[in-house]
């Protein structure tokens, strides 16, 4: 995933002519369910610009599935 991440930021990068990056990590940019522990989304941002949405959640066997 992190190969993947790096190849999208350098190719909005050169599409967009500046420079993309992840943030430092935002707390506020993190959403988890009432529950805490069901599902969760991030945003991470470059800039304090979203660039897309992770949305995580925890199946019947429990483990952890990650979707972009």
């Amino acid at each position: 995933m992190g190969k993947w991440i790096e190849e999208q930021l350098e190719m909005w990068a050169e599409d967009e002519e500046r420079p993309f990056v992840f943030d430092k990590f935002n707390l506020n940019q993190l959403d988890i369910d009432e529950e805490g522990i069901l599902f969760a989304t991030y945003r991470p941002e470059s800039y304090g610009e979203v660039l897309f949405e992770f949305f995580f959640d925890v199946q019947e066997d429990n483990s952890l599935r990650a979707e972009f």
